[in-house]
């Protein structure tokens, strides 16, 4: 047995070496000068040896997460931030060339206002939707799920997010409800009955809705990797590849709520602890889809 595990450990280091070798290889970056190349290959050699503690960084490498303070470093609001992305690639590269962090956190805080606008979404209030412009955005507590719903939560997570889930928390997609189940279109003859739903007025309207939406948000993406190539060139690495979620942290935060949750514990503990393990697979493939996709070894897991 410990053989076995010699051998797993020996597989995941070198797995990890890999990893750190393509984000500290900087393809594709276009560096402003080979000082700058310099720069953030060193400060990823930084962050390295932080994490894999075999040797002793030459310092603390300093990787803040920014949050919210760019906008008011900037003398602009979120609001600024979250409907005008112009504005909100500025006030990055100002925070970035002023404060030269080892590595920067992307402006994924500032999500897109429009985007929400269009979907309705009821889950937060943001920035001119429920709070003043002024402030930050906010999560509106509550059960999205209920606690008979566990099992159909367990049995089709897709299915019941985009039946069940959806329509509770983008008003706009409420006719999401009238979605055909997928997996029993397995046959010529099922096809036709089971498309129908789509063919309604509403259904069609959510629809094209989620394509606008849709559509704003690669507009907002194209803005957000076009400052990240700038900056990047710059000398200053991502810290972050992309984000995984902690499977309790999404059925307590975003679905049950705290109250909920909490109540299950003792109520429901079998039905929440399977759907937690069902969630799991979706959580990681997250995370190492993001990290693939952006050649990065780190992946961002908020704490549940």
């Amino acid at each position: 047995m410990k053989e076995r595990w010699t051998a797993v450990d020996s597989c995941t280091k070198d797995r990890q070496e890999q990893q750190f070798a393509t984000w500290l290889s900087g393809e594709g970056i276009l560096f402003k000068s080979p000082d700058a190349e310099r720069a953030y290959k060193e400060r990823i050699g930084l962050i390295k040896d932080a994490i894999q503690l075999i040797k002793p960084p030459q310092r603390v490498p300093v990787c803040p997460s920014a949050g919210f303070f760019p906008a008011r470093y900037a003398g602009l609001t979120l609001y600024d931030a979250m409907y005008d992305y112009s504005v909100l690639t500025k006030m990055w590269e100002k925070y970035c060339d002023e404060f030269a962090p080892d590595a920067y956190d992307g402006p994924v805080l500032m999500s897109p206002g429009k985007v929400f606008d269009l979907l309705d979404y009821t889950l937060f209030k943001w920035l001119g939707h429920g709070v003043s412009k002024e402030r930050s955005y906010q999560f509106i507590e509550g059960e999205y799920m209920r606690a008979e719903e566990y099992q159909d939560l367990i049995d089709d997570p897709s299915g019941y997010f985009l039946r069940v889930y959806f329509p509770r928390i983008f008003g706009a997609l409420k006719p999401f409800e009238s979605m055909p189940l997928l997996p029993p279109i397995s046959e010529l003859v099922l096809v036709p009955p089971a498309i129908l739903p789509l063919g309604t007025p509403e259904l069609q309207k959510a629809l094209q809705v989620v394509m606008d939406a849709a559509s704003e948000a690669i507009q907002w993406a194209n803005k957000i990797q076009a400052l990240n190539r700038t900056i990047m060139g710059k000398g200053y690495p991502i810290l972050s590849g992309g984000l995984a979620r902690a499977p309790f942290d999404v059925i307590g935060d975003s679905l049950r709520g705290t109250a909920g949750v909490m109540i299950d514990m003792y109520r429901h503990p079998d039905e929440l602890l399977e759907a937690r393990e069902r969630m799991t697979p979706f959580m990681i493939r997250a995370g190492v889809e993001a990290g693939k996709s952006n050649g990065h070894p780190l992946i961002f897991i908020p704490p549940p």
